[in-house]
């Protein structure tokens, strides 16, 4: 990043580095961890690398994307995936088979009743599917509804079908009999699930209601979020209700807890929900041709997750995060899994809150999430291409994660990498680097150098360039893994040269008042040294650059620059001048830090003046490094001495007074000339040409004049463009 220094307003740098002096980048918070890439290693909320749980991919199928994952009572599980309406089987035995085609496009829903017998909501027919243990498939229900989002069953094994373009929740008793149970006026009802208390908590698309629905269909608006779509609903034993969602819409009030005034149904909107959706489900790289559908909002950057509380309290756990949420799902324990779309990231979050960033899956996007009910493991299924794995609680015996890229913003040399760590017997960490001179790590970079094992510091092995990743290799022991809670890397920039972008020479009478230095010339005579300025605070030059309020100051100038330091060093200047008929360099000022300076030109002689600015990085770098550049100014005038007025002459004639004059300035044109006769009040008086634009102006009084037999006066004030005066005076008799 360039510092650019322009006191013409304030520019506010950060400083990422700071010259080439030896600079360390530490990586120890969650955030910074968070930024690189995880292949089976976890970053705690704490901010450190360990090993992840156990994660096994046990199927990858040809498909692209899988639409839902489920599993019944014994622990086979089902998938939905693809087009074609085809629902896969995982036997506990690991065996994978195609076990149900429908006649379909696409399954978002299946759902396990309490009889364990498998369920399946197709789109864009909006059929209901019952197949049994071979396979084999029957309608149990048609609705006039396009979409099929979420199947849920009760106690009584009713089933509860949520479905969109209508936004209605159905019922299909255990007889098979269906009914509306609730008809909402958002056009999309996306997710279900049971409180405590039997309510049936649903998250709808259009204007991302998260509702409490009683048994007898009555509805109440828990919360009414900023957000498109609330896509999925989660809730724990002890009340909590985790509502995942995301696609901005509109700026509400700050997350307020649902009062008695939210009791009546949900406001009446006139939306359709289809004005957005195309037909094209977009996720990152993958494009899947299909009925149009509000899925196609996943790629949405927006996300949250609200956290509602049994006392209505309400937060968004999922705040200040980048990822969008695509699945969440809960543990018995309490801890949430949640998986990211766009860089296919599962996460963990605790009841306190706290996140643990589980792994990545490098290529894929987590379209689906599901709690194995016979062992707890969590089911993932993602998307390009379509595969399935499963996380337990066992430990992984290794992993690998990689730094984000660290950006020097210069050619670097580089130092040393060290780490801070717990790694308990029979584990082992190492250590690699790379690097470049592209943002982004390509086939130009170096191969991965190192193996680095000294903790304490181990050189790096690579050559000068801009940017490095380093990458780290962990192995546990089987039982534990290392921790890893403090990664540096050290660097030092190669020295550039500042670069003097501009020198501004100001109006003359423009001034400033100069920070911090308080410089004013008060010494030698010209043609000596000035004043050699100096101030002890030289790691203040930021603060520095801003000029305040401009005022005017006769007889003084200003003069302002612009420069780039690559290196983003602190600079100082000093700052020379001379006439222009005159080779040499006198100084104006030392040991500047400000970038201007305005100064009283009174002390100087009129005439034509150059200024030399040199500039140097001195203060942040050695004797034997530090760089000097310099740049010289236009040329500009100092113009202290007022205009002249010549040759006065005046005729009385019949009452009338005739005076003519000619006003010239050495540098300025004039701007302004007046009179007095005998003591009275300026009057204005205008070229013959009647305009002021040239250094020489000819004027004609004529005035009244009354004879009285006495000597009077005639005084000329002149007035050039930079406001010196000149006088001039005439005596008449009549």
């Amino acid at each position: 990043m360039n510092k650019i220094v322009h006191i013409m307003c304030t520019l506010l740098v950060p400083f990422m580095v700071q010259a080439s002096s030896p600079q360390i980048q530490s990586y120890n918070t969650f955030n910074q961890f968070e930024k690189g890439t995880s292949n089976g290693v976890s970053i705690s909320s704490e901010g450190e690398l360990l090993l992840a749980p156990q994660i096994d991919k046990i199927h990858e199928s040809e498909q692209s994307f899988i639409w839902d994952i489920i599993s019944d009572q014994n622990g086979t599980i089902f998938f939905s995936a693809g087009n074609e309406g085809e629902i896969y089987k995982i036997a506990t035995s690991g065996d994978v088979n195609l076990f149900c085609k429908l006649d379909e496009i696409q399954i978002h829903a299946l759902a396990i009743d309490n009889e364990n017998n498998l369920y399946a909501g197709s789109s864009p027919k909006g059929k209901i599917y019952k197949i049994d243990s071979g396979g084999n498939s029957e309608i149990v229900a048609t609705f006039s509804e396009t979409y099929i989002w979420d199947l849920i069953f009760d106690e009584s094994n009713n089933m509860y079908v949520a479905t969109g373009d209508s936004g209605a929740i159905y019922k299909i008793t255990a007889t098979g009999k269906s009914s509306l149970f609730y008809q909402s006026s958002e056009p999309h009802i996306r997710a279900m699930n049971w409180d405590q208390s039997g309510n049936l908590i649903a998250g709808s698309m259009g204007n991302g209601y998260v509702y409490k629905i009683s048994s007898d269909g009555k509805p109440f608006i828990l919360y009414d979020s900023e957000l498109k779509e609330i896509h999925q609903i989660e809730v724990s034993k002890n009340g909590i209700i985790y509502a995942a969602g995301l696609g901005k819409t509109r700026p509400l009030d700050p997350i307020r807890p649902a009062s008695k005034d939210d009791k009546d149904e949900e406001k009446t909107k006139n939306n359709d929900g289809n004005d957005e959706i195309k037909g094209v489900f977009v996720l990152d790289e993958i494009k899947i041709e299909a009925p149009a559908g509000p899925k196609a909002l996943r790629t949405s950057s927006e996300s949250s997750i609200f956290k509602i509380e049994p006392s209505g309290l309400i937060q968004n756990i999922w705040n200040g995060q980048k990822e969008p949420v695509q699945s969440i799902a809960l543990k018995s324990n309490g801890i949430l899994i949640v998986g990211t779309g766009k860089n296919g990231k599962l996460y963990a979050i605790a009841q306190n809150n706290e996140k643990t960033m589980l792994t990545g899956f490098e290529h894929a996007q987590i379209s689906s999430l599901h709690i194995n009910k016979l062992n707890q493991s969590v089911l993932i299924a993602t998307a390009n291409l379509g595969s399935v794995y499963t996380m337990n609680d066992k430990l992984r015996r290794n992993g690998t994660y990689i730094s984000e890229v660290l950006d020097t913003y210069s050619v670097s040399k580089w130092g040393s990498l060290s780490w801070e760590y717990d790694c308990p017997k029979g584990c082992d960490i190492k250590f690699y680097t790379r690097g470049g001179n592209t943002e982004d790590a390509n086939k130009t970079w170096s191969e991965w150098k190192g193996g680095y094992s000294d903790s304490e510091g181990s050189p790096i092995e690579s050559l000068k360039f801009r940017f490095l990743q380093w990458k780290v290799e962990i192995k546990s022991n089987g039982k534990i893994s290392p921790r890893i809670k403090k990664v540096n890397v050290s660097y030092a920039q190669e020295n550039l040269s500042p670069i003097i972008y501009d020198i501004t020479i100001h109006p003359q009478g423009e001034y400033y008042q100069n920070p911090e230095q308080n410089f004013e010339y008060d010494g030698p005579s010209y043609g000596q040294e000035m004043l050699d300025a100096k101030n002890g605070n030289s790691n203040s030059n930021h603060s520095n650059n801003y000029m305040g309020r401009k005022l005017f100051r006769k007889g003084y100038r200003t003069v302002s620059w612009q420069v780039i330091d690559d290196n983003n060093d602190d600079l100082i200047y000093d700052l020379y001048y001379r006439l222009s008929d005159n080779k040499n360099w006198k100084v104006l000022v030392r040991n500047w830090l400000p970038s201007f300076i305005s100064w009283d030109t009174h002390r100087f002689p009129d005439g034509v003046y150059f200024l030399k600015l040199v500039a140097s990085d001195s203060l942040s770098n050695s004797k034997n490094q530090f760089i000097r550049t310099e740049k010289r100014s236009d040329s500009f005038e100092i113009d202290n001495s007022g205009p002249k007025i010549e040759n006065v002459k005046i005729k009385i004639n019949n009452d009338q007074l005739i005076a003519t004059f000619k006003v010239t300035d050495r540098f300025n044109p004039v701007k302004e000339v007046n009179y007095s006769i005998d003591g009275k009040k300026w009057e204005r008086v205008y070229p013959e040409d009647s305009i002021f634009d040239t250094k020489t102006e000819y004027f004609t009084i004529n005035d009244k004049f009354k004879k009285d037999g006495s000597k009077h006066s005639l005084i000329i004030k002149a007035i050039d463009l930079v406001y010196n005066l000149g006088f001039g005076q005439a005596y008449f008799e009549e």
